[in-house]
């Protein structure tokens, strides 16, 4: 009787016979929990048992189920080539198995079991144990090769599939199935042979010989992946590694080609020690190309560890530049000692002697140098700069003086770079841009600026797009007190030159400390420019202001532009460099606000909308597009555009309604607007969201009716907040309004006066005392206004006569007696007492 076995990932409980075993072995055997599979998701469900797999086994070989199916239900992808990629392990860690990923292994062998009596105790996991056939079952096998070695095909076939039947999980009948089928039909060869090395992975010469025929039949990924899978269990075939480079290269993939010649390189014998430095450089050349610094110094120093006398002074040179890339200085000069007559004494990571021989060819002179410096050997940097300038010609070989001079910056030995830089400066060969920039960086370092500023200037004229000196130089010509020249040196001509953001970024915020205002917020304009949809017309303007997502603002403006049959791009207007070094968001946000509170402070409200609603349409600035929309809103009250400033807070008010600064805002703009839409969206809104507003709200309505003549409807509002509130100001509100209706030339005229009288002294009773000069002054508007001119002027006396400290502090505000006095001499002079007419505007009104 057999046990039935449990499927778990990366284990397989063996099937065993249990008429095999004894008890004591069978006592052996204890219950185990099942583990958790992690996730691995497949396109379809892969198989979870070794009863599943036998069961896709057997469909296989009866036709219904194809290859392919095959192998995605088990997990396997020999297609897939980007799963090749290989990394060297750790420079300490043994050459043993050198794939961090390999090709993606078939969920048969990603399987694995427990031997009995092991067990994963020590955390462990194990091989499954190679499924071997039954006795009886092994003499069938053997008159199956028989039968095939006798030419009796069609019988070895029969036996065969027999032994699949019982036994699906051997490899024996597969080997033989391919041989049969191997003169006959390739692809179902080459199918059985991939499951029998499925089944039997660790037969090497079984996966060279399906991936040659893998080959002849082009499928060359396969190819690859069988050589990969027999590499996986005889790692030192270089054979084998050559031949997968060589399908590789053939196929294109230079990325993996790279990749497995770098992981080929701990495997290549001494004996073969050319092949091994060739394979070495190349791989390092390669990786030096692409800034992989570390990968290319381990190709190098394995190849050096094992055959050091090899190296030629060429490839030396390259191992103590990648040295020097990492950083590893002490290994530099361990190798020059070792290869030259170079003597370096440290003790204790302190360099206490040095021999530099005159024989020392310049390459490697250098590198002594840079690491000497780096090394920190103080006692001998003077005499390493005075070697470099006896026996290095500056003019032949100024690149190298150039090295030692920047690895003395890097230590802050600006002084002792120059000793350098002075000879590369006044050189014929090696006067350039570069070399006078680290000119001018060790004068500003040691404050010399007045030199400094000479070295950049040379650096801008030589390189004018030459980001970093113009900016320098700038900065200096600010510090010597030279703003204009500071300006200039950041100039750029909007019309021809690719303009740096960076560049013109600081430019805007040296106009703004020169003072000029004007170039500072045309400037900045250009610069958001880049990143904002320059409006063609007004048209395009309102369509930002009345759209509110960024997306849907594009989309109509481009809508816009297809309707007139316009080009969509914007092809006028500077041109901008694709830089690195442009202004981060928060410098460019911090720039923008700036230029929109400069633009209103100097009353360029046109110039402040424009700006605003440009950076509507900003992808870069859609984190503060809130700001952005009441900038804009304060920019349209500002410059009297009204519609603009409706498509904005109309948005504003639907989202806060109980906002009350909202409400505020938005009075101001209807009392401003010329346009009867703003009206008609507050009817709706109150309408339609009433009840979830403060009544006060309501007065809005009502001043509506009030100012568009609908005094009845506005009387009826007024009333009923009268009602409810018994406000001064509402009942001065009624009074005003039955003045109006009292004033009509058709209506109850003494009823409407008498009942506005009557609200105009509610009004004049219940409004605060400290209010009596703006009492008086509306009691005294009314009678006028109705005739009463005696009463009226009682009252503007009373006003012209008070002040308190409200009206005296804020008298531009609140004072009103310039108007109480101008109603007067216009009451006197109606009277034709100019006397008294000219008395009150006198004394009163002309300043």
């Amino acid at each position: 009787m057999a046990s039935t076995s449990k499927v778990v990932e990366n284990i397989i409980i063996e099937e065993i016979d249990s008429t095999t075993l004894n008890e004591e072995e069978l006592s052996k055997f204890v219950p185990a929990d099942p583990i958790k599979v992690s996730n691995l998701p497949p396109k379809k469900p892969l198989v979870s048992s070794i009863e599943e797999e036998e069961e896709l086994i057997k469909q296989l070989v009866n036709g219904e189920l194809s290859f392919s199916e095959y192998n995605e239900r088990m997990g396997q992808n020999t297609e897939d080539i980007g799963a090749e990629e290989e990394t060297f392990e750790s420079a300490d860690s043994n050459a043993g198995d050198v794939f961090e990923r390999e090709l993606m292994m078939s969920r048969r062998d990603a399987f694995r079991g427990q031997l009995s009596g092991s067990g994963t105790k020590d955390g462990r996991t194990y091989r499954r144990r190679k499924c071997i056939l039954p006795p009886a079952l092994q003499g069938l096998m053997g008159e199956a090769n028989l039968c095939y070695a006798r030419g009796d095909n069609e019988l070895a076939k029969k036996v065969c599939l027999e032994i699949i039947r019982q036994v699906p999980l051997a490899a024996e009948p597969f080997h033989t199935l391919a041989q049969i089928y191997e003169t006959t039909d390739t692809e179902k060869c080459m199918q059985f042979m991939l499951i029998a090395a499925h089944l039997d992975p660790g037969d090497t010469h079984h996966w060279m010989r399906l991936s040659e025929l893998s080959e002849e039949v082009g499928n060359m990924k396969q190819a690859v992946f069988c050589l990969t899978r027999a590499l996986k269990y005889d790692p030192k075939n270089i054979e084998l590694r050559v031949r997968r480079i060589g399908l590789l290269e053939k196929m294109g993939e230079e990325r993996f080609v790279l990749q497995c010649y770098f992981t080929m390189i701990p495997y290549i014998p001494e004996e073969q020690g050319e092949y091994l430095l060739s394979v070495a450089k190349k791989v390092a050349h390669k990786f030096h190309q692409e800034s992989n610094g570390p990968k290319a110094l381990e190709a190098m120093k394995r190849a050096y560890e094992k055959i050091p006398q090899l190296f030629t002074t060429a490839d030396l040179n390259l191992l103590l530049e990648l040295l020097i890339m990492v950083g590893n200085y002490e290994k530099v000069v361990e190798i020059l000692c070792k290869h030259t007559d170079v003597r370096v004494t440290i003790i204790k990571g302190t360099v206490t002697g040095l021999v530099i021989p005159e024989s020392l060819i310049i390459d490697f002179r250098t590198k002594l140098a840079v690491s000497l410096i780096h090394l920190h050997a103080k006692p001998f940097i003077d005499t390493v700069i005075n070697n470099i300038l006896l026996y290095v010609n500056v003019e032949d070989d100024g690149d190298c003086v150039l090295e030692v001079a920047e690895a003395l910056m890097m230590e802050n030995e600006y002084d002792r770079a120059l000793k350098l830089l002075n000879p590369l400066v006044d050189s014929q060969n090696f006067s350039y841009a570069e070399v006078w920039l680290r000119h001018g960086d060790c004068h500003r370092a040691i404050e010399r600026f007045d030199d400094a500023i000479n070295s950049y200037r040379i650096v801008v004229n030589l390189a004018p797009t030459h980001l970093d000196a113009r900016l320098t130089l700038s900065a200096l010509l600010k510090l010597k007190n030279q703003p204009q020249e500071a300006l200039k040196a950041l100039e750029q001509d909007l019309e021809t030159d690719l303009i740096d953001p960076k560049l013109l970024y600081e430019r805007c915020f040296m106009l703004k400390e020169t003072g000029n205002i004007e170039l500072f917020v045309d400037l900045s304009y250009i610069l958001f420019s880049r990143h904002c949809i320059k409006y063609r017309n007004r048209e395009e303007a309102e369509v930002a202001a009345s759209v509110h997502t960024y997306t849907q603002k594009v989309a109509s403006i481009k809508e816009l532009r297809q309707v007139r049959l316009e080009n969509l791009d914007d092809a006028d207007g500077p041109e901008f460099t694709k830089s690195t070094e442009e202004p981060t968001l928060e410098e460019e946000w911090a720039l923008f606000q700036d230029v929109v509170k400069t633009a209103y402070e100097s009353s360029r409200f046109d110039v402040m909308e424009k700006i605003t609603l440009a950076a509507l349409t900003s992808k870069r600035f859609q984190c503060y597009i809130r700001d952005i929309e009441f900038m804009t809103l304060i920019a349209s009250l500002s410059n009297r555009d009204t519609l603009v400033g409706y498509y904005i807070i109309k948005e504003f008010l639907m989202k806060n309604l109980q906002e009350a600064r909202v409400w505020n805002l938005f009075n101001l703009l209807n009392n401003n607007s010329e346009e009867i839409r703003a009206s008609r969206f507050l009817q709706r809104m109150l309408n339609r969201h009433g009840h979830e507003l403060d009544p006060q709200t309501n007065v809005l309505r009502a001043n509506y009716w009030l100012a568009s003549g609908t005094y009845k409807y506005a009387l009826n509002d007024y009333m009923s907040l009268y009602t409810k509130t018994k406000s001064s100001i509402i009942a001065f509100l009624v009074g005003v309004t039955f003045l109006q209706l009292g004033s009509q030339k058709f209506g109850h005229r003494p009823t409407y006066l008498k009942q506005g009288i009557t609200f105009m002294d509610e009004y004049m009773k219940t409004r605060e005392v400290e209010a009596s000069h703006e009492i008086w002054y509306n009691m005294g508007r009314f009678y006028q206004q109705i005739g009463m001119h005696h009463i009226s002027m009682d009252y503007y006396k009373k006003v012209l006569s008070f002040t308190n400290d409200m009206i005296e502090e804020h008298s531009d505000i609140v004072d009103l007696k310039r108007a109480a006095a101008y109603n007067l001499h216009l009451m006197y002079k109606e009277a034709k007492n100019y006397d008294m007419a000219r008395y009150y505007l006198y004394n009163f009104v002309v300043v």
